[in-house]
């Protein structure tokens, strides 16, 4: 039994994209958004993970929805787990209206 506690829907996805880490010299990686929400974005880096807890990253994807939206967000990491990075947006209440359509259940 697995019980959710998150604030805001969050949904899953396969979606490429790119990120600036702008704490650590502004390196570039790519990765695979594998869930989104409105205040937070999980995704898996592809390639050496390089990326630590509280690092600042600007992310950026494009939403497979009918207007191939581009989605650029600031990021702060709150977890890391091999691959695996769960970041939190800033600012966390910042609305985006093509995202907020996109994850219209």
């Amino acid at each position: 039994v697995s019980l959710e506690f998150r604030k805001m829907y969050r949904k899953g996805t396969s979606l490429d994209g790119k990120f600036i880490n702008l704490s650590r010299d502004n390196e570039p990686g790519l990765m695979l958004v594998k869930d989104i929400s409105m205040g937070g974005i999980g995704f898996e880096v592809v390639g050496p993970c390089r990326i630590h807890v509280d690092d600042e990253l600007e992310v950026t994807f494009t939403l497979d929805d009918t207007h191939s939206s581009v989605i650029k967000k600031q990021v702060v990491v709150r977890i890391v787990r091999n691959n695996f990075v769960g970041s939190e947006c800033t600012p966390p209440h910042e609305y985006d209206k093509a995202l907020g359509f996109y994850l219209m259940p």
